[in-house]
């Protein structure tokens, strides 16, 4: 039997050929849009994980670029070739690098089975955390921090870590151990985030907190308040988080009377 002229097989081992082309080509679209859901669609229906553009990038290379951290996430946990090269030599690790993704980089040159692990001990701290169950949110959040130390000292999941730990010890009423935690984190975000960075503006507000919690308004005030220049800056006026930031100072001027 033939079909316009094409036999049943060779026109069914065409179409499987064109299905796969057009799901490879929509992985590497979405790869580069960031569309992590979609992403992971298209990888459950058969969509080829190293598939390459016309400059020879894969899906994990575009995501890398573009600064995706849960799309480059979502690649390796399903296998991404780290190692591959595109037609100018260069790997996802270099793309990200020379784009100054930092915090691509660092997830990178980690193993996914060690993050998977750490991504865990998180889950089951902040879930420990709501619940108000602060001893068991305390041990999560330890063994993670204990898996992201050997991450060198400048990692943004070290920074996670240290921060829902110094959260823990707030609510606990240990504040001397909270202070170092918090300060640490700090100066990571500022060194691989840079100064003027959001996630900086929380950090901030998180010490800021812990002072004014114990009274020390002196030492509150200049950080919620560098947390909404930072803010109004970067993000704009309008942005709710400005809103959030002069609520915090509304309320520091409030216990001030």
């Amino acid at each position: 039997m033939r079909l316009s002229g094409v036999p049943l097989l060779v026109a069914c081992s065409l179409s499987v050929l064109f299905s796969q082309s057009y799901l490879d080509q929509d992985l590497l679209k979405m790869a580069k849009e960031g569309q992590d859901a979609l992403v992971r669609t298209l990888l459950n229906s058969g969509a080829d994980i190293n598939a390459r553009d016309e400059s020879g990038r894969t899906a994990l290379m575009l995501a890398a670029l573009g600064g995706h951290v849960a799309t480059v996430t979502s690649l390796l946990d399903a296998g991404a070739d780290v190692e591959a090269k595109d037609d100018d030599g260069k790997t996802a690790h270099g793309l990200a690098s020379e784009k100054g993704q930092n915090d691509i980089v660092q997830i990178l040159g980690i193993d996914p089975k060690e993050r998977q692990l750490w991504e865990s001990y998180m889950k089951a701290g902040v879930r420990a955390y709501y619940e108000a169950h602060h001893s068991e949110a305390d041990g999560q959040f330890v063994a993670a921090l204990s898996i992201a130390e050997k991450w060198g000292d400048q990692n943004l999941r070290l920074a996670g870590s240290l921060n829902e730990l110094a959260l823990v010890y707030r609510a606990q009423g240990r504040y001397a151990e909270a202070e170092p935690l918090y300060l640490r984190a700090l100066a990571i975000e500022k060194e691989v985030l840079g100064p003027e960075h959001p996630h900086v503006a929380t950090n901030l507000d998180n010490l800021a907190v812990l002072y004014l919690t114990q009274g020390k308004y002196a030492e509150a005030e200049p950080l919620h308040q560098r947390a909404l220049t930072i803010r109004e800056t970067v993000l704009g006026p309008e942005h709710p988080d400005v809103a959030n930031s002069l609520n915090n100072l509304a309320a520091l001027y409030e216990k001030q009377g």
